[in-house]
This record gives C-alpha cells, structure tokens and sequence, in this order.
C-alpha cells in the first residue's frame, strides 16, 4: 500500500514550484525575460519563444503527472473497518499505512477514542523516527513509531492526519 504524497500545501504556487516539486525539475524563470514588456511585440526574440516552450511543457509534464496521482479520501468515525489508511504528519509527510481497524472501543490504551480519532492498524511504518503525539501516547510522551513494535499494532490518532489509501 503506497502513500499519497500532499503535493500542494498552498493555495496558491508558483509554475516553478511545482516543477521543482512534481517533476524533481528546474524551471527557469529569468526575470528578465519573465517580466520583459517585449512580450507585447509582435516578433518575438528565440529567448523568450523557448522561454515559452519550456513553460508550457512543464505545464502539460504537470498536468500529466497530476492525473496519476491517486485523491485521498478523508476518514470520519463511522469509517468502515478494514478500510485502507494512511497516517500522515502535520506537515503532509506519510508516516504509515494499515487499515481503519475493525474495533473502535471507547479507549485503547488509556487514551479515549473520540469522534475525532480514529483506530489505525499499523502494517507498514515509513518514517520511524517519527514522533506520535504525547496526547496520543499511554506514556503521555512523544514516542516514536520505532517504539511501538513491529507491525502490525494499533494506534489512535486524529482523523484528521489519516486519510483513506486511494484505490
């Protein structure tokens, strides 16, 4: 089960950005060409053409590369178990993957399960070093996914940082 990667954080992002993002690509954006009042005249320098070219392929390599990727659908408390998931850090980052688990008690281990949290049976760890919130935690500290054995096992978290895995 692989991890959506969040690719957009903002609003709004620059063509460049994106580039750089999506396609691991540098895009040049001279900003003497980029902001040039040339760009009104009717004969344009072979600069600022392949300027153009470069831009719009970019676009298209972006576009191309957006439609594979796979939309995360977001969790709620009556999320079926069994549901393929990912948990994600606040930042976008995939932390894990499992499945929505098949119980939902009122608590696991000492810490409530509240509408707002979900039950995720770990199967596969991407970022071990990553620390579950203390909140989250029997211990009341951060602990890293290390920590808490080899998959699989159960984690509460926010259904907020968990999204189903796209099919």
């Amino acid at each position: 089960m692989s991890c959506v990667v969040y690719v957009l954080k903002r609003r709004n992002i620059s063509l460049s950005d994106l580039t750089t993002t999506l396609l691991r690509r540098s895009l040049n954006k001279d900003p003497a060409i980029r902001v040039s009042p040339r760009w009104a005249d009717k004969d344009l320098p072979q600069s600022f053409i392949d300027y153009a070219i470069h831009d719009a392929y970019a676009l298209w390599k972006i576009y191309t590369t957006l439609e594979t990727l796979a939309t995360p659908l977001s969790i709620h408390s009556e999320s079926p178990g069994g549901t393929p998931a990912s948990f994600f850090s606040p930042d976008g980052r995939c932390i894990a993957s499992g499945v929505i688990a098949l119980d939902r008690p009122k608590k696991l281990n000492g810490i409530n399960v509240s509408p707002t949290r979900s039950i995720l049976t770990v199967t596969t760890v991407h970022v071990p070093s990553y620390l579950h919130s203390p909140q989250l935690c029997s211990s009341k500290s951060p602990t890293p996914f290390s920590m808490m054995g080899d998959p699989p096992f159960i984690r509460s978290s926010s259904i907020y940082l968990i999204n189903c895995s796209p099919k």
